[in-house]
Formats: structure tokens, C-alpha cells, sequence
């Protein structure tokens, strides 16, 4: 069954540790199936109840030892606008990072990269800035991966980079308006609604909708012949995606570079 996001998503993040809040998001991610590993929130025992006390109690996802001293506030939908003069920098600076921390720290057994992705638009959400709807996604999620892990034939990144490569694709999509012809509005629900599933579902269709492309065009540049062959065949190939699916071609490109056709 697939989770929905309210199912999961019980605790208001500004009135409960970040590490309760972290758990629902990974849940989230995974249709309920998050498996946290034991000492997880014995890592924060520094703030938090650990492991045998009242936090992080097998099954009990939605209780939080700091959410109850603040009366178990019912978890916001709408969140309301920003000021003008709000720092922009500092909240996706810190979003960012947040982000990051999960990407490197790899908290969870599963689903750590999209987990930090939720966290960073969630964070720039609860502050009231808005996320356009062509924020980049996919690429954002392959930047965070690439502190860890390899993905295709994009290169490692260090933390320097990333968030540098991070920040100048969120420049133009976190805004303080939607748009400049609307003066005032509420980071909606079903704004973040729809960045929940990008993330959740979107997201793991295109990379597997990147990898079935690979798979078929190095099958065929196997049965190739020459050099002038395999060229041909590339070059097919690009026109053929970039007339069918643009967005999907620029996203293998952006991972498989190889296949650029200068």
C-alpha cells in the first residue's frame, strides 16, 4: 500500500526533534517499511530520550518526548508567506546543509538521498518560501547522491561542490512569491504535496526510465561495427529521445555524459 503524506507525517517539525521528524520523512519515502538501525537515536542521546526511553520506541513513529512538552501540536498544512526581508540566504544555506548531512550521514537503511531531499524542500517550505514547480529534482538528487555514492558516469562531488552546484539550481525556483504577479500567498499543501511525490514516485521512475535507455543503447553500440557506426547509432539515438522525452534526454546526458554529441 502506498503511504500518503499526512499518514506518516504527524509531527510539526518546529516542536519535535529532528531526528522524530527524520524517521516519518524516511517512512514517507518508503511506504512505512523504514528499518531505523539500533543505535539511531542513540546518536542524539546528547537531546533526545535514545533508544530505551521514550523516543524511538519500536512502533511508535508518531511520538516524539519534545512534541508532547510543546502539546503535541497537530502537524501544519499551509504555511504562511515569508517577509521581504527574510534571509533568503541563510534558510536555503541551512536547508542545504541539512540536506547534505542526511546524503553523507546515511541515517537509514534505505531511501537516505531522497529522505534528504524531502528534509531540504520541507525546511524551505516551513519558512515560507515557495518551491516553483520547475524546480530541478532529479538533478538535485544526483548531486546529494554523488557525495556517496557513484551514479552512472557523474563524478564524486565533495561537500564544497555540491552544495555550490545545489544552491545555483534553487536560485531561480525558491522564491518569496510564486510569482511576481501574486503578492501574497501560502506555501500550500498541495505544493508540498506535489514535491512529496516527485520525490516519492516520480523521482525513482525517471532514474529507472534513464537506466532502461542505457541499457539498450550500449546493447546496440555492442552490435555495432566500426567507430563511424557506433556514431551514427548515438546520434539516432538523440534525435529519437530528444523528440520523444527532451527532459529525459537531458537527464541522461546530465548522468552519462559520454553520449554528448558535440
Amino acid at each position: 500500500m502506498t503511504a500518503t503524506f499526512p499518514q506518516y507525517l504527524t509531527l510539526d517539525a518546529r516542536a519535535s526533534h529532528g531526528t522524530c521528524a527524520l524517521v516519518q520523512l524516511n517512512r514517507f519515502i518508503l511506504d512505512g517499511h523504514s528499518n531505523v538501525p539500533g543505535d539511531y537515536f542513540q546518536n542524539f542521546r546528547a537531546y533526545e530520550a535514545g533508544k530505551h526511553g521514550k523516543c524511538g520506541r519500536a512502533g511508535l513513529w508518531g511520538y516524539c518526548s519534545l512534541s508532547v512538552q510543546y502539546g503535541s501540536p497537530i502537524a501544519p498544512r499551509d504555511f504562511p508567506q515569508a517577509g521581504d526581508k527574510i534571509d533568503w540566504k541563510g534558510i536555503v544555506d541551512n536547508a542545504v546543509e541539512r540536506a547534505m548531512a542526511v546524503s553523507e550521514d546515511k541515517p537509514f537503511i534505505d531511501g537516505n538521498h531522497r529522505t534528504a531531499l524531502m528534509t531540504m524542500f520541507e525546511a524551505i517550505s516551513y519558512n515560507g518560501l515557495h518551491i516553483t514547480n520547475d524546480v530541478d529534482v532529479f538533478r538535485l538528487y544526483v548531486l546529494l547522491k554523488s557525495l556517496t555514492d557513484n551514479i552512472g558516469n557523474f563524478p564524486k562531488k565533495n561537500h564544497i561542490q555540491v552544495k555550490k552546484e545545489m544552491i545555483k539550481l534553487l536560485k531561480d525556483v525558491v522564491r518569496i512569491r510564486p510569482s511576481p504577479r501574486i503578492r501574497s500567498s501560502a506555501v500550500t499543501y498541495e505544493a508540498r504535496l506535489s514535491l512529496a511525490y516527485a520525490t516519492k514516485v516520480d523521482l525513482p521512475h525517471q532514474i529507472a526510465e534513464m537506466e532502461t535507455s542505457r541499457k539498450h543503447l550500449e546493447l546496440e553500440l555492442a552490435l555495432a561495427g566500426d567507430a563511424d557506426a557506433k556514431r551514427k547509432i548515438v546520434r539516432g539515438w538523440n534525435q529519437r529521445l530528444k523528440k520523444e522525452n527532451s527532459k529525459a534526454l537531458a537527464r541522461f546526458k546530465y548522468v552519462y555524459p559520454q553520449y554528448v554529441l558535440v
